[in-house]
């Protein structure tokens, strides 16, 4: 049976999907979205180590990788310049 994703690419452009061009097209995102969480957890670390308080540094940690990981997000989805046309 057909995937779903596969008819909605198949609808969008009108050109036959395979699954092995859908991974491939999905392997920036993929590799994007590992390399910003790895480093907005880092970071998150990273902040909480100022905080004196130990109870302040889990809310540092996950206020700050929220923060990083959103703007990611934001810069994927926003920049153009990693479309394929």
């Amino acid at each position: 049976m057909e995937d779903r994703t596969e008819r909605a690419a198949r609808a969008g452009t009108g050109a036959a999907w395979d699954r092995r061009t859908l991974v491939t097209a999905a392997a920036p995102l993929v590799l994007f979205s590992t390399v910003a969480g790895v480093l907005a957890v880092g970071v998150g670390a990273l902040a909480a180590l100022w905080v004196p308080g130990t109870e302040a540094r889990a809310v540092v940690w996950m206020a700050v990788t929220t923060l990083v990981a959103t703007g990611a997000g934001l810069w994927w989805g926003l920049n153009p310049g990693h479309r394929t046309p």
